[in-house]
């Protein structure tokens, strides 16, 4: 296995460790998720997720830190149509009820706009935004964020269905 495989395989396995840490973030027995700490853990997740698989397109001699934290960016890579797709396909199968949440002192409006991009375009502006960062320090106004349910529905799914290394036999 080359160096480049080996890395992204490191990516995707952490990636499975943030997405883990999320879920058990949002299965508190508190009656409500710890949903920052969750929605940073996705969003992390999703950013090593996608890096996974762009370091293997890219090949070796890979610099990943040239994607920086821009997980929009990431996401809208032509050469991960396939992925794409499937997360719509499995955000499509999911069904989650919207609402508002307070959390300490913070709002956070739930996006229902049932599209990925849709997901990925609030993820991103909250979580790799320099300016903004209301994942890592919260604000104290409303924060619209994708549901996190619905995420932790479809991205576990599409991990396993979709490993990096697969890239190569395509």
């Amino acid at each position: 296995m080359k160096e480049h495989e080996r890395m992204a395989g490191r990516f995707w396995q952490v990636s499975l460790e943030y997405l883990e840490a999320a879920q058990l973030a949002n299965n508190q027995q508190r009656g409500r998720g710890l949903y920052f700490v969750c929605l940073h853990n996705i969003g992390h997740s999703l950013e090593l997720y996608l890096k996974s698989h762009l370091v293997v397109l890219d090949g070796p001699g890979t610099d990943p830190k040239k994607y920086s934290h821009h997980i929009r960016d990431m996401w809208n890579d032509d050469r991960l149509e396939h992925i794409r797709q499937k997360a719509i396909s499995l955000l499509e199968d999911s069904r989650r009820p919207k609402g508002i949440v307070i959390h300490m002192m913070t709002a956070m409006e739930f996006s229902r706009e049932k599209t990925m991009d849709s997901y990925i375009e609030l993820l991103s502006e909250q979580f790799s935004n320099a300016s903004n960062y209301a994942l890592r320090y919260p604000p104290d106004s409303i924060v619209k964020v994708p549901d996190p349910k619905e995420l932790l529905y479809v991205l576990p799914k599409l991990y396993h269905r979709e490993p990096p290394l697969d890239v190569l036999r395509r």
